[in-house]
Parts: C-alpha cells; structure tokens; sequence
C-alpha cells in the first residue's frame, strides 16, 4: 500500500506594517501560513522561534526541553510540532526534534520550491482536464 503524505502550505497576503525582527519573523510565518490565527498565546511562534535559535547553534531538543524552555505542556508542544512536521519543515531523529532548514532564506527558499512542485503538478492535471472537456 502506498503510503500519502500531506504536506500543507497557506500563502497569505498580509501588509507589512513595520520593520522589526520579531515583527518581521511573524510575518513571514503568517505570510507562508505557518501560524494560525487562534495561536493566541504565540505558542506556536516561540515554538518555532525556538527551532531556529536551535537550527542557528546545530542542535536538536526533545519535546521536553523545549516545553521546560517555553513554559509549555508538552501535548501543546507535540501538537505545534506535528503541524510543523506536517508543512515539511520539522523533523524528527530518535526523540529530538529540528528544522530541516538551518534559516529563514533556507526556509523560504524551501517553500518557494514546494509551491513550484505543486504549482506544475497543477498544470498538468488542468491540461488533462482540459483535454478531456
């Protein structure tokens, strides 16, 4: 049996407003659909922030260390990492968890060859589609 793996992107138009790191982190994350709405609390921000702190210094953390660092549960922890894990961009070694990509242009150039994948994989299906109209 063929095994189906999702991976997820969003790409959100949002106008920049400001010029600042953690600012400019956001919204690039929110612009690629990386945190949702209802993540009221930046859970899934610091949780991603922290990922790339690690990524910088070449480390890896378990879900542990990382809830004890962000004053987190660790089923929220599991949960945002799963999400992440979904879009690509996290993997797992034993039980440690790290980004795939070791920065924000490494992370955007991965998305931006994602979308072109998905992108002509569109175009072909609409060619058939339109062939057999």
């Amino acid at each position: 049996m063929k095994k189906i793996f999702e991976k997820k992107l969003f790409l959100n138009w949002i106008n920049k407003e400001k010029d600042e790191l953690n600012y400019n982190i956001k919204w690039v994350c929110e612009s690629i659909g990386l945190f949702p709405v209802r993540d009221y609390d930046s859970s899934m921000y610091r949780l991603f922030l922290e990922l790339l702190k690690d990524a910088k210094k070449n480390q890896k953390s378990t879900s542990d260390e990382l809830a004890y660092k962000l004053n987190l549960t660790r089923g929220t922890v599991i949960h945002h990492l799963n999400k992440f894990i979904v879009f690509g961009l996290v993997e797992k070694e034993k039980n440690k968890y790290y980004l795939k990509e070791k920065n924000m242009k490494d992370i955007i150039n991965f998305f931006e060859k994602e979308t072109k994948k998905l992108f002509e994989e569109l175009k072909k299906i609409a060619e058939k589609i339109d062939e057999e109209i």
